[in-house]
């Protein structure tokens, strides 16, 4: 592996490494509105005495609220998995080059 194959390698890993850092910051940012929300939403009917159409329809919003939150977890649960599968990549490269030039 020369310096040139070797850098490049590096590069392509750093950004698969950038992509899923990105990917989970999103994620999280989403799930924690996502889930404040849902919070708000089932205090908000908890502490209501009458349970009135509107409220039973915000019952099946927080549902909706709840399901699409998950759905972003996933997401930032993958976005880990990418990053962490990069890094595993990224050290393999610099295994490898050290072992080759050490080598000579």
């Amino acid at each position: 592996m020369t310096e040139l194959e070797y850098r490049k390698k590096k590069e392509e890993v750093g950004v698969m490494m950038k992509g899923g850092k990105s990917l989970y910051r999103l994620g999280v940012g989403i799930f924690v509105v996502g889930m404040i929300i849902a919070f708000a939403v089932y205090f908000g009917i908890v502490l209501m005495v009458e349970q009135t159409v509107e409220q039973l329809n915000a019952v099946t919003n927080l549902t909706i609220v709840i399901i699409i939150a998950t759905a972003v977890f996933g997401g930032f649960t993958g976005g880990i998995g990418v990053y962490l599968k990069a890094k595993a990549k990224d050290m393999q490269i610099e295994l490898d080059y050290w072992k080759e030039t050490r080598g000579k």
